[in-house]
């Protein structure tokens, strides 16, 4: 978007921002920012260090949260494209 900012011509900005990709990408955004808080609320760090936290799960807490990793993930590769 600085990008085309910098070119200064309003009728190209214009056009890409009501451009069905970038549409198409904000809201695969969106979807991958809500998914990704629900996921991590529901896993519990068992140690912090800085702002990354770490811990294990049972075989039955992974099993229970694949689903959930797959849609996730899944999301961040039409985010890469």
């Amino acid at each position: 978007m600085g990008m085309l900012l910098a070119q200064k011509d309003n009728d190209v900005f214009n056009a890409v921002l009501q451009d069905g990709i970038h549409n198409s990408f904000m809201e695969v955004l969106k979807a991958y920012k809500v998914e990704r808080q629900a996921l991590v609320d529901r896993l519990t760090p068992q140690q912090v260090q800085g702002d990354m936290g770490s811990g294990e799960l049972s075989p039955q807490e992974a099993l229970a949260l694949y689903p959930r990793l797959s849609d996730v993930s899944s999301l961040a590769e039409q985010l890469r494209k």
